[in-house]
């Protein structure tokens, strides 16, 4: 993979806009982009495991009285700092407000074998990284 060679902690922090890591993979190549994610454009986050190391951001947001899910990070998060810094950064968004935290579950989206491990992994990141 190409293009890693940028400061994750510059590149994540800038207010209300998230810029995360992302693989990018188009024909046989496998890139990184950086996607922007407004955290006022979304009520809720969910962190969906599609498999070992595959991280993925989906956004919820109401659309009249429907809500919307849109996948954020269609091919995966790069790694998994770049999801932990997402997580600080959404959750602490939303701090005092009425809903406490912007990612509100970790789901296995296939109901694949090995999602604990990976999700307490994950998890032991976030609590030490505070």
């Amino acid at each position: 993979m190409r293009g890693l060679q940028f400061d994750l902690r510059r590149s994540i922090f800038a207010g209300k806009i998230v810029t995360v890591p992302c693989k990018s993979i188009w024909s046989d190549w496998t890139d990184i982009a950086e996607v922007r994610i407004d955290l006022s454009e979304f009520s809720t986050f969910d962190i969906v495991w599609r498999g070992r190391g595959s991280w993925h951001i989906i956004g919820r947001y109401n659309k009249g009285a429907e809500e919307e899910k849109v996948d954020l990070t269609k091919n995966g998060v790069v790694t998994l700092e770049a999801l932990i810094l997402f997580i600080q950064r959404a959750n602490s968004y939303n701090k005092n407000k009425l809903l406490g935290r912007k990612v509100v579950s970790y789901r296995n989206e296939y109901y694949l074998e090995g999602f604990e491990e990976e999700l307490i992994d994950l998890l032991k990141c976030l609590s030490k990284s505070k």
